[in-house]
């Protein structure tokens, strides 16, 4: 879905005979589309500047969501989260994200996924040594910061990297964090109607990943707080006959051995 955000994002991703995937995304199996743009909604007008991605692999179905309200913080300030007083332990300080690219292998069929998240950002502070990413679930195969492995630790909810050596405010670097696994399901403790976050597979043959308000970190590592707004590219490897949509423009289509790839690109910056 593509909205214009100040205190909400949503990431989804659905496999399904079509498949859509954004910050908020569905999949299906479906004919390829024959539009290049596909918008997080359901009218097929072009993206509005600071908007939200999506992904989807199904003819993409509009859904009312609940408004977002403030909800009080359940714990005290945390002290790596972005500084928002109602959801403390969303976003991280001491840098601010460009850019993402999300890669992922997906069959509806088979409750598991393949990913890869590129981060490329730049620091805020003088000197950044240390990180935090938001991120849940999944086993992590590796983790690299400017191409080479860097030393982490994983809470619950985070990951907290040690860069290999400090950052001047300003300088650029890039985090690709590798991962795989079965979803597990996640519940907002925010908006209690958001009932599943994160990657679902419904068992009729779709999938998707749905973001709002606070689900993106189920499904790849991010700065998980709609202050911290990027540019997206979404690679989405899904079996043949299955179509794969996302936000933005859709600007490769790759044949492989009995899989597809397609490649989507939103160039306004959009929450997580």
């Amino acid at each position: 879905m593509q909205t214009t955000r100040k205190c909400y994002r949503g990431l989804l991703l659905v496999v399904l005979p079509l498949v859509v995937l954004a910050l908020a995304c569905n999949l299906r199996a479906a004919p390829p589309p024959t539009m290049t743009v596909a918008p997080l909604v359901s009218s097929p007008t072009a993206l509005p500047p600071r908007s939200t991605p999506t992904l989807v692999v199904a003819t993409p179905t509009a859904t009312a969501l609940p408004e977002e309200t403030a909800t009080p913080a359940p714990t005290g300030d945390d002290p790596r989260g972005i500084g928002d007083p109602y959801m403390p332990e969303l976003g991280n300080r001491g840098y601010d994200v460009r850019r993402y690219t999300l890669r992922f292998t997906l069959d509806p069929a088979t409750p598991y996924v393949m990913g890869e998240t590129v981060i490329e950002a730049e620091s805020t502070v003088d000197p950044l040594r240390q990180l935090s990413l938001d991120f849940i679930g999944f086993e992590m195969t590796s983790l690299l910061v400017d191409g080479m492995p860097a030393s982490y630790t994983r809470t619950d909810r985070k990951i907290i990297i040690d860069l290999p050596f400090g950052r001047l405010a300003g300088a650029p670097f890039t985090i690709t964090v590798a991962y795989r696994g079965e979803p597990r399901p996640f519940h907002s403790p925010y908006i209690p109607a958001a009932d599943s976050l994160g990657f679902v597979f419904p068992g009729d043959g779709s999938l998707f990943a749905f973001s709002e308000p606070d689900g993106a970190r189920a499904w790849f590592p991010a700065n998980d707080h709609p202050r911290d707004k990027a540019t997206f590219r979404l690679e989405l490897t899904v079996p043949t006959g299955l179509t794969a949509v996302a936000n933005g423009e859709l600007v490769e289509t790759v044949d492989l051995d009995a899989q597809t790839r397609f490649v989507w690109e939103h160039n306004y910056p959009m929450a997580t």
